[in-house]
């Protein structure tokens, strides 16, 4: 089974194309210097091939996959960044690793330090550096995020507070006694046409309403003694 031909980039860039691929063979000794041109001369491919292009083509021209070619172009990108990194001797592989994006800038900045200093500095001594700012900002990551849950557990707190409170007072808002003054269905119940007691069920209080109508003569409950037997009534008309 024959691999499915690589799509050919667009015919106006074949000339540019050529050339840089022919350039970047050259700069094959590996120091820092032809390193980032070959990163700034593979950006300039990477866009002139098109989208869709741009790994066919790396596999065609130099059998490189995507890692490698972002490796010339991460040093290419920091080179940029430092005034004498040309003149900086370092191997290969801790270029590579000084350039990737995940290496914390504290890091490049000590090994770029040492290395402008003339010391030597191996690829095992540039990846041990990188490990250890690469720890601490883990831990820094680490404690900032304990004390962002710490604060949140904290405001949490203060807000379940406050709003225990605000039931606390509503509860005893609800069990206070009623006002001294009648509510305002006492005061209709007052206009009653009957002297009577009752419980307002609004307040809980016992209310006494009176009529300004004078009181009808109790009821004759039959034991009042007879006009002819009682004898005071009797001395008072002799």
């Amino acid at each position: 089974m024959h691999a499915p031909d690589t799509p050919n980039p667009p015919n106006c860039h074949a000339s540019a194309l050529a050339e840089h691929a022919d350039a970047i063979r050259r700069l094959g000794k590996r120091v820092v210097g032809d390193v980032s041109e070959i990163g700034r001369r593979l950006s300039e491919c990477k866009k002139l091939v098109g989208h869709g292009n741009w790994l066919p083509w790396l596999d065609r021209e130099f059998g490189w996959t995507d890692k490698t070619a972002e490796n010339f172009i991460n040093v290419h990108k920091l080179a940029g960044k430092f005034e004498n990194f040309s003149n900086l001797e370092l191997p290969l592989s801790g270029l590579y690793l000084l350039a990737a994006p995940s290496t914390p800038q504290k890091a490049r900045d000590e090994i770029i330090e040492r290395a402008e200093a003339g010391e030597k500095l191996p690829v095992a001594e540039v990846n041990r550096t990188v490990e250890k700012h690469k720890g601490r900002k883990r831990r820094a990551r680490s404690q900032r995020n304990k004390l962002l849950r710490a604060n949140k557990r904290e405001y949490l707190e203060i807000k379940i507070t406050g709003l225990e409170s605000e039931i606390a007072e509503l509860k005893e808002q609800r069990r206070e006694p009623a006002s001294a003054a009648r509510c305002e269905i006492c005061r209709e119940k007052k206009q009653a046409t009957q002297r009577r007691v009752f419980v307002c069920d609004r307040c809980a209080e016992i209310h006494e309403l009176e009529t300004g109508a004078e009181a009808a003569p109790p009821a004759d409950d039959g034991l009042d003694i007879p006009a002819c037997l009682d004898r005071t009534k009797r001395r008072s008309t002799t």
